[in-house]
């Protein structure tokens, strides 16, 4: 196995059609009972939008349908404008309550790291990966012949992950005087990535001052595999 302990399998309404053409559903069952028979845990993540049909309550029926009896986790999202969806999809796919969004610290960065098959290693696995937005997010390359352990090393002493984990990213666009809300914390990122970049470049002349108002303290973080 080499490691590997978990299987994460992305399906829904949006990967239906692409899996049409390898067996549509079955593939996702084949591949949920070769896992689950190797030991492997196995984690299903759906897309949703007004009107879906695959959510996790749909594929639960459909495993248990299949005589699939080991515990399957989901994970559920809800469609950003970000990326090819901003250019595709129309307006009525997204969320819009801007009043009910997600704010505060994100305790998801720096959680779990990403590691790109380039060697690139990113302190977020978020929906800006492999966006115009991707820079902001990268602490290091594996390629360079530095080690996991001082990338980590050196995400703790970066400035903008500590805001991001303690503050939350609409805390750095007050601090930049962007009034504009946004409804997750994945899209003021992709934001702050593209639209505020240089102004981001800019803070990092401010980084001690900015550590000061954090109280950041360098306590240990639990480094969890990336993808």
């Amino acid at each position: 196995m080499v490691g590997l302990n978990e299987l994460n399998i992305s399906y829904d309404d949006f990967h239906a059609a692409y899996l049409e053409t390898f067996g549509g559903e079955q593939n996702v069952l084949n591949a949920v009972r070769a896992a689950t028979d190797l030991g492997m845990s196995v984690l299903v993540g759906s897309t949703l939008y007004p009107g879906a049909k695959i959510s996790s309550g749909y594929l639960r029926r459909v495993f248990k349908d299949a005589g699939i009896q080991q515990e399957i986790k989901f994970l559920e999202d809800f469609v950003f404008p970000l990326g090819r969806a901003r250019q595709k999809l129309p307006a009525h796919f997204f969320p819009s309550d801007v009043e009910k969004r997600q704010r505060g610290g994100c305790n998801d960065a720096g959680q779990t790291l990403v590691i790109l098959p380039d060697g690139e290693v990113l302190f977020c696995c978020g929906h800006i990966v492999n966006s115009k937005a991707q820079e902001i997010m990268t602490i290091g390359s594996l390629a360079s012949g530095t080690s996991l352990v001082e990338i980590v090393e050196r995400m703790q002493k970066n400035v903008f992950y500590w805001w991001l984990n303690l503050k939350g990213p609409e805390a750095v666009l007050t601090e930049l005087g962007v009034e504009k809300k946004f409804y997750r914390r994945c899209e003021a990122c992709f934001y702050l990535g593209t639209a505020c970049r240089e102004k981001l470049r800019a803070l990092a002349k401010r980084k001690e001052e900015i550590f000061a108002q954090l109280e950041v303290k360098k306590w240990p973080i639990n480094l969890v595999s990336g993808k």
